[in-house]
């Protein structure tokens, strides 16, 4: 693929913020600034692979809290198809964050200030990605390693329809898990189990005060990843779907997934909860915009509208929705138009040469078989344009 040089926007330095010139030892990993159009920045972790003179070729990774916890995942789609470049200037690098060589400690106290202001920190550079798995590696501290008895969201990825919805989507506790590690036994309500393979299961607290803070971080996470440049919608769609899923089994007083104490969530925990959902579906809604799903992204922010009837966002979200909606439907009309033209002008030239050939033979009776075959063309001809006919213009 081909690269292209990061630039460096007015105002910001890399050396400034660190002294670049200093990291260019191969193996070396640091933060790269790179312009996304106008004064727009955005920063990504990265690891100096070849230093040639006053640039550098670096490998992108997602930040050293995905490193150390294994929270990178399989690769997003956005994220392999950025053109982000591999050759960089040496002025638009600059070291990691001291908190990032810290970073065990800090994500093993999720709760904790100093990672809530290292993961504020992180999206103040617009380091979303970073950002992003910092959340997702205090999330996995939240719930621990799967194991029998974890409390699992169920998330087949791969399968959702364009109504938003999720069928198989759903939070129940692992009962057993196959020996070669593919599969689990998963309990549901109502005695109901299922047989679900590991990668569909997203480990989450089984008690509620470690829920909510899940849910909480999951929504943030999913912001970040629509922050990202370009978009990490399958990240994004993820985490939205995974803590929408906590809330609603949080807020259903008959559910016996998570552990409550007391009975009952209490009013605080009670708010944080719906303040997440809310928040969970409104992103859930955008990224469905983002991949065009209008019937999704129409399902979904009518959830929003009922939790929220008087919410302003909501109701512009409303608005968007059906101005996509309508440009769509009228690029499909245009292209459907210019479709027609196109089989109208192919169907006519078809006809032409029909009968610029049947009049060629039709002067040379000595030659019966060349006319034969004439008419055979002229019938696999008609076929032809009645497949277009019938497909095309229904």
């Amino acid at each position: 693929a081909a690269t292209r040089m990061a630039t460096i926007p007015e105002g910001s330095s890399g050396a400034a913020t660190g002294g670049a010139e200093a990291l260019v030892a191969v193996g070396a990993c640091v933060r790269v600034t790179l312009s996304t159009g106008g004064t727009k920045i955005a920063r990504r972790c990265a690891t100096v692979a070849l230093v040639d003179g006053d640039q550098a070729e670096v490998e992108w990774d997602e930040g050293p809290a995905a490193l150390a916890t294994g929270a990178a995942g399989a690769p997003d789609r956005a994220d392999l198809d950025a053109p982000d470049p591999t050759r960089v200037l040496i002025s638009a690098l600059a070291p990691l964050e001291p908190f990032e060589d810290q970073r065990a400690q800090l994500v093993l106290t999720p709760d904790d200030n100093a990672a809530q202001n290292a993961v504020k920190r992180l999206a103040d550079l617009r380091d979303f990605r970073a950002a992003r798995h910092w959340l997702r590696a205090m999330c996995a501290t939240l719930s621990g390693p799967l194991s029998v008895g974890s409390a699992v969201v169920i998330y087949p990825g791969c399968f959702y329809n364009d109504n938003g919805t999720f069928p198989n989507t759903t939070l129940g506790t692992v009962g057993l898990i196959d020996e070669d590690k593919s599969v689990a036994e998963i309990m549901l309500r109502d005695d109901e189990e299922a047989t679900v393979p590991l990668p569909f299961l997203v480990p989450v607290p089984a008690s509620s005060g470690p829920a909510v803070r899940f849910a909480r971080l999951a929504t943030q996470a999913a912001k970040f990843a629509l922050q990202q440049q370009p978009p990490a919608v399958v990240r994004a769609l993820e985490s939205a779907t995974v803590a929408i899923r906590l809330c609603l089994t949080l807020l259903d007083p008959e559910q016996d997934s998570i552990q409550v104490d007391g009975g009952s969530l209490e009013s605080s925990a009670q708010a944080a909860c719906q303040e997440a959902l809310f928040q969970a579906i409104m992103l859930k809604t955008r990224v469905h915009v983002l991949q065009f799903k209008f019937r999704a992204a129409a399902a979904d922010v009518r959830q929003a509208v009922m939790l929220r009837p008087a919410d302003r966002k909501a109701r512009e979200m409303v608005e968007i929705i059906k101005q996509r909606r309508a440009r769509d439907n009228a690029q499909n009309r245009i292209l459907a138009k210019s479709m027609t033209k196109w089989i109208d002008s192919a169907m006519r030239q078809n006809d032409q040469l029909q009968s610029n050939d049947q009049s060629s033979h039709s002067s040379s009776a000595a030659e019966p078989e060349r006319q034969s075959d004439s008419d055979g063309g002229a019938k696999e001809g008609q076929g032809l344009v009645g497949w277009m006919r019938s497909t095309f213009l229904g």
